[in-house]
């Protein structure tokens, strides 16, 4: 009986943890964008609007960072 609770235990703390670092990233990730955004009107100030694009492209692929890339040709199994 006490092994199964140390497991519900286990469990639920592991849940806890996982639920807390995605809110984390989650957090990190808006204030990422609330960066950008601040940036890129600092620069749009200065008549600089080209520069805030590569800024908000890493924001994407980050976002999709579980999908893994495709391997390249070279890695391909020859059919």
């Amino acid at each position: 009986m006490k092994q199964s609770t140390m497991v519900t235990i286990l469990l639920f703390s592991a849940l806890l943890l996982s639920v807390t670092v995605f809110n984390e990233v989650e957090g990190l990730m808006k204030k990422k964008l609330i960066k950008a955004l601040l940036v890129s009107k600092l620069l749009q100030g200065k008549k600089l609007i080209v520069l805030p694009i590569p800024l908000l492209l890493p924001l994407k692929e980050e976002h999709h960072h579980h999908f893994f890339p495709p391997p390249p040709p070279e890695m391909m199994p020859p059919y």
